[in-house]
């Protein structure tokens, strides 16, 4: 990647802390030139930035642009998936190639972009958000080198489940699973991922709705040919369960026997470690390394 300039729009949920201020001047003061545009906010429908209408202005204006060189979401939220009839994908697959930048309900958009373009985005930190550099900026500095180009690949752990074989290789593909769920019978998920090894992480979900959700990938036949789970940061999962507590872990393993991996370097947490969408991942020996040209041998 070579990204100079950055588009950010807030397409989903309102900086409700006022972050994103100092966090531009941050971006800026590391050398990229930032483009943002704020939104009025919409009186009657309080849990997105702006109407449906404005929102997406912002990220087709993003989207078709030539000044910028990528697409930061300012936080996630709600709203991503009002937006995903209203793009001009015909336009944007001729467009200037550019990432998306986010996570948790921005990869509604970077899961469409990649079903329908095969597009790769970046499942990264996003500026207006609490746990932007709250454990320090280890993530946001790997993020930075990324978008710079004075890199193409990154590292996360990645711990057998289980019994699971303890390597896995294939392309990448995840995000929040609730929301990517959503997307599930819509051009807007991938119709098959086999070959793939996929990444999940959510917060505020217990472990009976997230087997619930992890059902319906299965009776839906996305799990057919896919290479292993990754599971990220499962927050806040209710009663006294810690974070992506073993019972729910193991739970999943013994259910869908694929090669089941766990790794606390991504989710709604802090460090949040880069994953690009559509990259080559190989698991072996505790650890999931990705590239974004050929794989890692």
């Amino acid at each position: 990647m070579d990204v100079r300039t950055i588009r950010i729009i807030k397409a989903s949920s309102l900086d409700r802390d006022g972050l994103l201020t100092g966090r531009i001047r941050e971006l800026e003061a590391a050398g990229f030139k930032v483009i943002f545009e704020d939104l009025a906010p919409n009186k009657d429908w309080t849990w997105t930035a702006g109407s449906v209408g404005a929102r997406s202005a912002a990220l087709n204006q993003a989207f078709l642009e030539e000044e910028s060189d990528a697409v930061m979401w300012a936080r996630g939220g709600y709203g991503a998936s009002d937006l995903l009839d209203l793009v001009p994908w015909d336009q944007v697959a001729k467009a200037k190639i550019k990432p998306i930048i986010g996570f948790s309900d921005v990869c509604a958009v970077q899961s469409a972009l990649y079903a329908i373009t095969g597009r790769q985005s970046v499942h990264a930190p996003m500026p207006a958000t609490t746990t932007w550099k709250k454990s320090g900026d280890s993530d946001v500095n790997e993020l930075f080198t990324l978008l710079r180009g004075q890199k193409n690949s990154g590292s996360l752990t990645a711990t057998p489940v289980g019994a699971s074989t303890a390597k896995a290789e294939g392309f990448l593909f995840g995000g929040c699973l609730s929301v990517l769920t959503s997307l599930i019978g819509t051009r807007y998920l991938p119709k098959t991922l086999a070959g793939h090894i996929l990444y999940f992480e959510d917060i505020g979900e217990n472990p009976g709705r997230i087997i619930r959700m992890l059902n319906q990938w299965q009776q839906a036949g996305l799990f057919k040919g896919v290479k292993g789970l990754l599971l990220g940061a499962f927050t806040d999962l209710g009663g006294d369960l810690p974070d992506s507590a073993p019972v729910l872990l193991n739970e999943v393993f013994e259910r869908y026997r694929l090669p089941t991996f766990a790794s606390n370097d991504f989710g709604h947490i802090a460090p949040n470690f880069p994953i690009v969408l559509g990259s080559q991942g190989i698991i072996r020996n505790g650890k999931l390394t990705w590239t974004t040209g050929s794989l890692v041998t």
